[in-house]
């Protein structure tokens, strides 16, 4: 198993958080020889490198990996794809009349209350002697 070293950059500017994920995940590609990439506090870059790797060259390409990536960044605003807001902002209970949430129960538990029970037999008692098959003679 090969050694790795650890190296930094100190940024100017302080990475976002969002910044700073894009960063993580899209630095390892920067070189072959670059193994993973963190970003802690906001400013410090750490990558690790292979024993291999040249750290001048490897240097270079992270600084203007990321001088690249803060320069070209722009956060995009975050959709709304559904909210679980009223349309109606009126209220229950206070406003209205008290016999209104005594009638509300009593239509809630007349949804909740079970269907009527069936029998388990696929045919109608009337017809149960003409669904048995015959035995004997």
């Amino acid at each position: 198993m090969s050694a790795t070293t650890w190296q930094t950059i100190e940024t100017a500017s302080s990475l976002t958080s969002d910044l700073a994920a894009d960063i993580e995940k899209q630095g390892a590609f920067v070189s072959p020889r670059i193994r993973r990439v963190s970003v802690s506090g906001g400013k410090r870059i750490a990558y690790e490198l292979d024993e291999t790797a040249d750290r001048e060259e490897a240097r270079a390409k992270m600084e203007r990996f990321v001088e690249v990536m803060t320069g070209k960044f722009r956060k995009l605003p975050r959709k709304v794809v559904s909210s679980n807001a009223r349309k109606d902002p009126g209220t229950i209970g206070d406003d209205e009349p008290i016999a209104v949430v005594p009638d509300l129960i009593e239509w809630i538990w007349k949804l909740r209350l079970p269907a009527k029970p069936q029998l388990p037999l696929f045919v109608k008692p009337g017809n149960i002697g003409a669904s048995v098959p015959s035995v004997g003679p």
